[in-house]
């Protein structure tokens, strides 16, 4: 697995992962916005060197504890998740959790890397029953 961090002007960084290695030329293309295409066709090099900044590693499958304060009766309070970045645990888990967990803060920390047959997504949760 490929993992892209990308920053276009400045704006929120995106994260995409992919199992192949893409050019970043397309890659960039698909985040841009249309304001910004006519600039980046005009010249790529020069948009990509001034106005990007794109960041590529191999991803390794860790460990997330995802957890909130803001909990009560029928709601989950915590679950670990299997992902390749903390970004994605939290998004996995506003995803999949459901109950009222996306209107809360969720809180991310990184316990540890996974085995390689360990399956992205939620290995365990604490849900409280009411």
């Amino acid at each position: 697995m490929y993992i892209y961090s990308i920053q276009i002007n400045k704006e929120e960084n995106l994260e995409l992962i992919t199992e192949e290695k893409l050019d970043k030329e397309i890659l960039i293309n698909k985040f841009i916005s249309e304001k910004d295409k006519l600039e980046f066709y005009k010249d790529t090099e020069k948009f990509i060197e001034e106005k990007c900044s794109l960041k590529v590693r191999k991803g390794i499958k860790c460990l997330y504890l995802i957890y909130t304060d803001k909990s009560g009766y029928d709601t989950y309070d915590s679950a670990v998740y299997c992902a390749y970045t903390e970004k994605q645990a939290i998004q996995l888990s506003e995803v999949q959790m459901g109950g009222g967990w996306e209107t809360y803060h969720n809180n991310a920390e990184f316990i540890g890397t996974a085995h390689e047959d360990l399956r992205i997504g939620e290995v365990v949760s604490s849900f409280n029953a009411g």
